[in-house]
């Protein structure tokens, strides 16, 4: 049986995409560091070995618009990062393996034959490492029963946050569910491994979690052209609440703080004395003062902290690029992206294929995610893996354009 080299490169994207996931959600923390280094270089090799089964013109790969943005932006750290470094470290060397993992994921991508297969490589590698995740945190002992404790929270075992692995879990989410709702030969493993990342997720504790149910499901609804869903939906929202305020290992491990949540916004009664959520809004507002001190370029970078004399960044990425890198550097990051926000929804809403509107959904929902995810944390000087919905989505659409013409 002779194996197609096509079947190879992708097997082989597939692992690079697997490794990026897991050890960005497992490795990630002091102690697991040098693994993190090695897991990257492997996915750099793996570049390699994936362009010399189909090598591509250097004059394609530098007139690709994602990589010129990365290129661009990643620059624009590196020397804010430098020059106009206003407090605490900067980990040049970090971001500069980020920009250069965020170019290799791009070529590899560029590799692959079809749209199709663009989305393939994410949900497989994305369902493959859900499993391999959830079973390293049950290993670890992130996830055990006797853990399940009033303000208990998991994912620490990981890479140290778990905010950081409730959004990775919820990045790889959001394709699995993608594909309960496009293969139904398969759907019911697909569904079982949605769960089990849906409960992984919810035990970090971490209300980011709950965003990207809230995603999940408005995926759902935009694909179920059904009109049942109208009385499905309110209900599975009411038996939802009712579960995680009722429900004692969800209560005590992420109900708790939902209610400190609403309370912040004067809805309810506060469950502990935690205020994660009123200081986020006020670093927001002190962010939006502070920005116009220098709105155009920015103060330089961790300009936030310094004006602010914060101990944390701003824990929202878009505060911390206007303080940091103004509103240009800001645009630069996000506009090439909220362009294609108009065309996503004219497609779902033209789109009467019934697959590819499922299609169209998903990645209109995937870009929106990420959006929403920015609000609540500080993405641009992380890992790579939390541009992914940026890239699959920049990808299809350019191979579109490309078609088109």
């Amino acid at each position: 049986m002779i194996i197609k080299i096509s079947n190879i490169r992708k097997a082989l994207v597939i692992i690079a995409f697997m490794l990026t996931f897991f050890s960005s959600a497992c490795l990630w923390n002091e102690q697991s560091l040098s693994n993190y280094i090695m897991c990257s270089m492997v996915v750099i090799g793996i570049t390699v070995l994936t362009y010399m089964t189909k090598p591509l013109s250097l004059n394609k790969i530098i007139n690709n618009r994602y990589i010129l943005w990365g290129i661009l932006t990643y620059a624009l750290f590196e020397a804010y990062g430098f020059f106009f470094l206003r407090i605490g470290e900067f980990n040049w060397d970090f971001i500069l393996v980020s920009g250069i993992l965020q170019i290799c994921l791009t070529i590899m991508l560029m590799e692959l034959d079809s749209e199709n297969e663009v989305i393939s490589v994410l949900s497989v590698s994305s369902l493959i490492s859900i499993i391999i995740v959830c079973a390293y945190m049950i290993h670890m002992g992130s996830i055990r029963l006797s853990n399940i404790t009033f303000g208990s929270s998991f994912g620490l075992e990981l890479s140290g946050n778990r905010n950081t692995v409730a959004t990775i879990i919820g990045i790889m989410l959001v394709p699995v569910v993608y594909m309960v709702l496009r293969y139904k030969k398969l759907r019911f493993i697909f569904a079982t491994i949605s769960v089990g990342a849906t409960i992984c997720m919810l035990l970090t504790g971490s209300k980011k979690g709950i965003v990207v149910i809230i995603m999940i499901m408005i995926m759902i609804f935009m694909t179920e052209r059904k009109a049942i869903k109208y009385l499905l939906f309110p209900i599975a929202i009411i038996l939802g609440a009712y579960a995680v305020f009722n429900i004692p290992i969800l209560y005590n491990v992420v109900g708790f703080r939902l209610q400190d949540m609403f309370a912040t916004f004067g809805i309810g009664t506060a469950a502990t004395t935690a205020q994660s959520t009123s200081i986020r809004n006020s670093y927001i507002l002190m962010g939006l003062k502070s920005m116009w001190n220098h709105p155009l370029f920015g103060g330089g970078m961790n300009y936030f902290q310094y004006i602010n004399n914060a101990h944390y960044y701003s824990h929202n990425n878009y505060i911390e690029l206007l303080n940091n890198f103004g509103i240009v550097g800001t645009l630069i990051y996000y506009v090439p992206f909220v362009k294609k926000i108009p065309e996503l929804y004219k497609n779902v809403k033209f789109e009467k294929v019934e697959e590819k509107r499922t299609v169209e959904v998903f990645l209109f929902i995937y870009l929106l995610t990420k959006f929403v995810l920015d609000y609540a944390m500080v993405s641009y000087s992380t890992m790579c893996v939390f541009n992914i919905e940026f890239l699959v989505v920049y990808e299809v659409l350019r191979r579109r354009k490309v078609e088109s013409e």
